[in-house]
């Protein structure tokens, strides 16, 4: 596995240096044959290779299960009730998520940014991997998700609220995007860019506080799995040092990278119309990221689910820094860490 990301990071990395003279039928015919590849590996993994993986298999096994059906979100059940009563197993399951969730995560890349193999430098290492090859389920919202922002962008609000429902059939959690589809694309005045850049600084202050957001609502509507989550941070989840700032270089580079998107605001938004709601995004992610620190795992999967835009925000950067040689280069390295880093040391992956 790590074998075939690498070489989609490598080839990504070379033809970021030629999309710019790619026509679109070439680029689409890249993105296509990519997509095959990317399906193929989510879909015929070892799942004794991947985390989460065990739950997968003993949700899809024991779908009648009360405490199951009721954690799990009803796309995954009844598919898995489904797939079952026609003798299919888990690999079906997992190629119909990975099928739905790769191609549109592509499609949406190509229609956010010119500059879509540059995306992919981040997307591959620090999303696919980790949300359409171990988290299917956040995987597949997060696409939906993804599509309902560029509905919202386009103004087709009605396919943005289908979307966005979608999303949270497949995880409850992308109702945490719900701030962020109200929001839209609106433009961002200084006030609100401002404001933005305060979350990073905020952020890392309820860090250190060891506050975190669920501490505002009443506990009888968290207790339960806030409880589970602790515990498991408290007794060193695999989860717990992927937060920690110092410790994470590529949260660190995000929030440089939102000051200076926020910097040459005016600059980027001339070229690339979509900004505004990237920006908003990645503050957004970094924010939980930090603020949510005292619970590892609901951190995690809410700044990643934010962080899908990540991989536009990044190559945005080519339309205000030059030469953009050396941009891709950096970016290339920024994917390279995170991919080795995410197979020596997260342990999502073996």
């Amino acid at each position: 596995m790590f074998v075939v990301a690498s070489s989609l990071l490598i080839v990504a990395f070379i033809l970021s240096f030629l999309e710019e003279y790619l026509s679109f039928r070439v680029k689409l015919s890249i993105l296509a044959g990519m997509a095959v590849i990317m399906v193929c590996m989510s879909t015929f993994k070892d799942l004794n290779t991947t985390a989460d993986a065990r739950f997968y298999l003993d949700y899809f096994q024991n779908n009648d299960d009360p405490l199951i059906e009721v954690m799990t979100e009803p796309t995954y059940i009844y598919l898995s009730r489904l797939l079952i009563y026609m003798g299919l197993g888990i690999e079906v399951l997992l190629f119909i998520y990975a099928i739905i969730t790769i191609p549109t995560k592509l499609a949406v890349i190509n229609k956010l940014t010119p500059y879509v193999f540059t995306a992919l430098l981040i997307y591959i290492p620090a999303y696919y991997l980790l949300q359409d090859v171990v988290q299917i389920r956040a995987g597949a919202a997060a696409a939906f998700l993804f599509l309902s922002l560029y509905m919202v962008c386009e103004k087709k609000y009605v396919f943005a609220v289908l979307a966005f429902i979608t999303a949270i059939l497949f995880h409850y959690s992308a109702i945490a995007f719900l701030p962020v589809f109200i929001w839209g694309n609106r433009k961002l005045y200084l006030p609100v860019r401002i404001l933005l850049a305060i979350l990073v600084p905020l952020g890392f202050l309820m860090y250190f506080k060891e506050m975190d957001l669920l501490s505002f609502l009443p506990s009888s509507l968290t207790q339960g799995k806030v409880d589970f989550y602790k515990d498991s941070a408290e007794k060193g989840s695999q989860f717990a040092e992927y937060v920690l700032p110092y410790k994470n270089f590529y949260l660190m580079v995000r929030c440089l990278l939102l000051f200076v998107c926020l910097i040459f605001y005016k600059s980027i938004i001339m070229e690339m119309k979509y900004a505004n709601i990237i920006m908003v995004m990645l503050a957004a992610s970094i924010f939980v990221k930090l603020s949510m620190s005292t619970i590892p795992v609901i951190a995690g999967r809410l700044s990643d689910l934010y962080g899908i835009t990540d991989c536009i925000a990044f190559s945005y950067c080519l339309s205000f820094v030059k030469p953009s040689w050396i941009v891709k280069c950096g970016i290339f390295g920024v994917g390279l860490y995170v991919l080795v880093y995410n197979y020596l040391h997260s342990g999502f992956i073996v």
